[in-house]
């Protein structure tokens, strides 16, 4: 009988495993503390296998490497013999995350797939003269194109089968002041519905990304395109939301490139909010730029653009405030009621919906003296979490609650409404019921405002009050904060063109340096499985290297000094 000592792999706790054999098969593994030890235990002295995870080369790319992985498990024994054969492998940009590099790596019948985007661009940075401004481009065909051909400034290119692309920020948007909330929830998106809308829009010809922006006051879809793409982002919303009445496109406003920038800006610091200066749209815009990442829609300009204006809304927070404390609709409700003499002290509530939006709410009430109650759909003690100092019950006793309730407040993301006027005719109003509806689409029937004993606010019941003179002084800061982010988004993405120039240089450098290394490792006794692993290590490991300190220049720099840098490193490896 033989007996194997191992560590599992299963998960951090790297239990230590004893494995015993006899004739090649297991008797028995002990040491683990779940049923996945004694799996990789049997399997790992019989049939070990792994998920390889290397880089292959790219051209074209604006990374001269992609990362990429085994798309399941091979044979342990194989590991050598796909870094091998993966060495020499050079795809062409553009590379997406799930694209198949090979079918079949070293006859497993296992794909390779790409772990990483890798956009595409030329290195042959132009610079043109026309109508006495300079207008940065990057060109691909040899013969560069007329002075007086129609370029627009400040957008980047983009380079595809040879032909020249100038890419454009478009968006459309609907939000308060444009649309009542019952057209608003038409076009509204919950958050598993916007991941696979934006998937389809990307399928849509000439869309590089795209994020979706759904919120409870507004819904916006930005997109990257080439210039010429003939592309109405109003036709494909209605596509999406399977609407087939043109009538509603008034209800929207359409942005490009400088004007878009400014809005998302100006969004990102409170100053477009129903609310102003609302801090919930600053989150809002950085989960639209996390889904669209988890579903693989956006592009580089849209991040950048996306996390730039976060940037843009923190600085207005922080130097230009508009309000005190934390503004948003229930804060603002809440203060309005106070207004008309409403004393929310003991009063009893009851809040539908223990999301962010739900919890905000419940809180809110909370401190504003009020006995709160949350419904939740699961009611075990531990499993949901609730603001400290509320009550809880299920979601389905909601009824058999709501007489008691003076106010009730419902933020769901249901699609469906949470309280429906057939509900209410087995209970009965003894007293006046305040209902609060947060949600778009709405969560409470319209027609139970007309009811005897209650009343019905929605979202739109709520506006900001005339400015004071601090607030105006405030704005003018705020607009001089996103006119100064604006300059330095502009000028990223003007100085895109030099990013293949930034590549050459790093690919020199790597390869100086991997020659370098290679020269000492001949001398060195080793096995050549490890020689050519240590080798993609080293390849990736001085990438990064070189790219940090690059980069690292741009972002300490200005650009005329950092393009000073490019071309003194540049003739370090001229010939």
């Amino acid at each position: 009988m033989e007996t194997r000592n191992l560590t599992c792999i299963g998960c951090p706790m790297g239990c230590p495993l004893t494995v015993k054999i006899e004739n090649g098969t297991v008797l028995s593994v002990e040491g683990n503390t779940c049923k996945r030890g004694a799996i990789y235990g049997k399997k790992e002295v019989t049939d070990p296998t792994r998920i390889v995870t290397t880089t292959v080369h790219v051209s074209g790319g604006v990374e001269n490497m992609v990362s990429v992985k085994t798309q399941s498990d091979i044979p342990k024994d194989k590991i050598f013999d796909c870094i091998h054969a993966l060495k020499n492998i050079t795809v062409s940009a553009p590379v997406h995350i799930g694209d198949v590099i090979l079918k079949d790596i070293v006859h497993t019948g296992v794909a390779i797939i790409a772990t990483k985007n890798v956009e595409y661009i030329h290195s042959n940075p132009l610079t043109i003269q026309q109508e006495k401004s300079i207008i940065k481009i990057v060109c691909f065909p040899e013969n560069p194109p007329q002075t007086g051909v129609d370029f627009v400034q400040e957008r980047v290119s983009y380079i595809n089968k040879g032909e020249l692309y100038i890419m454009t920020i478009s968006m459309i948007g609907i939000d308060h002041d444009r649309a009542p909330v019952d057209i608003r929830a038409l076009f509204a998106f919950t958050k598993k519905n916007a991941g696979e809308a934006m998937e389809k829009l990307k399928e849509t010809a000439g869309i590089h990304g795209c994020i979706i922006l759904s919120t409870c006051n507004r819904l916006e879809i930005w997109a990257s395109h080439e210039d010429d793409q003939e592309l109405s982002l109003y036709q494909c919303l209605c596509q999406l939301k399977n609407i087939q009445d043109d009538s509603y496109e008034s209800y929207f406003v359409s942005r490009t490139d400088r004007e878009a920038v400014e809005h998302l800006f100006y969004l990102a610091g409170g100053l477009k909010s129903q609310i102003l200066g609302e801090d919930q749209i600053l989150t809002q815009i950085k989960d639209a730029l996390n889904l669209a990442r988890e579903h693989f829609t956006t592009d580089s300009t849209l991040e950048v653009l996306f996390r730039m204006a976060v940037t843009a809304g923190k600085k207005i927070k922080t130097e230009a405030p508009l309000a005190h404390g934390n503004p948003s609709v229930i804060h603002q409700a809440v203060s309005h009621l106070k207004e008309q003499g409403y004393d929310m002290h003991g009063k009893i509530c009851m809040v539908i919906g223990n999301g962010e939006m739900g919890k905000v709410a419940a809180q809110t009430l909370r401190d504003a003296g009020a006995n709160v109650t949350v419904t939740v759909r699961q009611y075990r003690s531990g499993m949901v979490s609730i603001p400290i100092g509320c009550s809880r019950i299920h979601y389905g006793e909601r009824m058999n609650f709501l007489p008691n309730c003076d106010i009730v407040v419902s933020a769901t993301a249901s699609p469906n409404f949470t309280l429906r006027e057939e509900l209410f005719r087995d209970i009965t109003i003894r007293k006046p019921l305040l209902l609060l509806d947060l949600a778009v689409p709405r969560d409470i029937e319209p027609s139970l405002g007309r009811k005897e004993n209650i009343t019905l606010y929605d979202m739109d019941s709520f506006h900001t009050e005339k400015l004071s003179p601090e607030a105006n002084e405030s704005l003018v800061r705020a607009a001089a904060i996103v006119e100064e982010q604006m300059a330095e988004f502009f000028q990223w993405l003007d100085g895109r063109d030099v990013i293949p120039r930034i590549q050459e240089i790093k690919a020199e450098a790597v390869q100086d340096l991997n020659l370098r290394i290679e020269k000492i490792l001949k001398k060195t006794p080793m096995q050549e499985e490890d020689r050519v692993q240590l080798l993609e290590a080293v390849d990736t490991a001085a990438g990064k290297v070189v790219n940090k300190m690059i980069f690292g220049l741009r972002d300490s720099l200005n650009q005329e000094a950092f393009l000073e840098c490019v071309a003194g490193l540049e003739k370090v490896y001229e010939e």
